[in-house]
């Protein structure tokens, strides 16, 4: 056989072999992605029961419409529920504490006051012992005393107490006859203490100061308002 042919034939086995070698191995191939394929494949039944279930849980999870939208965002949600239920304890706790402290205040005032009213009732009781004490010492004719104790209770709060006092320092100066001094004090009477009853007095002491110091015209107009307003005494 000649070189060329042994040559040629010797190819032709090696090709076929190799190509029975390709062959084997891509059907091997085949065979195994087949086999994977097959593994991985879910069967028809339990592919419609999973495709249900995802059909229904679409539909429980769907976007909500505008309307539920509006509703939805009208009602508040449960944690705003809590911050609102908190907002309103917080004011009733407010409202009692304010509550609290106006009756305290209040119950303070009326406290206050009720102090106030007994301490000037004190003071009250006070400033006419002491009057009752000028009066005493006035008629002992003790009336450097006398004096001490009423120019005191000129100053005095108490309009009652006060009217006394200046009445009673004008009768310790007209009976020194310090008659000028004296028509001051009454003058001041007529004045600044209408409303009491020493009015009239202090009238009748005016026109004795005024005959005495010999003030025609001011002894004439006291005569005047004690006949015109009081009548003759």
């Amino acid at each position: 056989m000649p070189l060329v042919s042994i040559f040629i034939l010797s190819l032709s086995t090696t090709s076929c072999s190799w190509m029975g070698k390709r062959k084997t191995l891509f059907e091997e191939e085949g065979t195994a992605d087949t086999q994977q394929a097959k593994s991985q494949m879910v069967p028809k039944a339990q592919y419609d029961q999973l495709l249900e279930k995802y059909d229904k849980l679409l539909k429980e999870t769907k976007a909500p419409s505008l309307a539920e939208q509006y509703k939805s965002s009208s009602k508040p949600s449960a944690s705003q529920e809590e911050v609102q239920l908190e907002m309103i304890d917080d004011l009733e706790k407010a409202r009692r504490n304010e509550l609290a402290e106006t009756v305290d205040v209040f119950a303070n005032e009326v406290a206050a006051k009720k102090q106030n009213q007994q301490n000037d009732d004190l003071q009250l009781q006070k400033e006419l012992n002491l009057l009752k004490q000028a009066e005493g010492l006035l008629a002992q004719n003790r009336l450097d005393q006398a004096l001490t104790i009423l120019k005191d209770l000129e100053s005095s709060k108490h309009g009652q107490i006060k009217v006394r006092a200046k009445f009673y320092l004008a009768e310790m100066l007209f009976s020194q006859n310090e008659f000028d001094l004296a028509m001051q004090l009454y003058e001041e009477i007529l004045r600044q203490h209408a409303f009491s009853g020493l009015v009239i007095k202090s009238l009748g002491r005016l026109i004795a100061c005024t005959d005495k110091l010999k003030l025609k015209k001011k002894n004439e107009k006291y005569h005047s308002i004690l006949h015109d307003f009081f009548g003759e005494a």
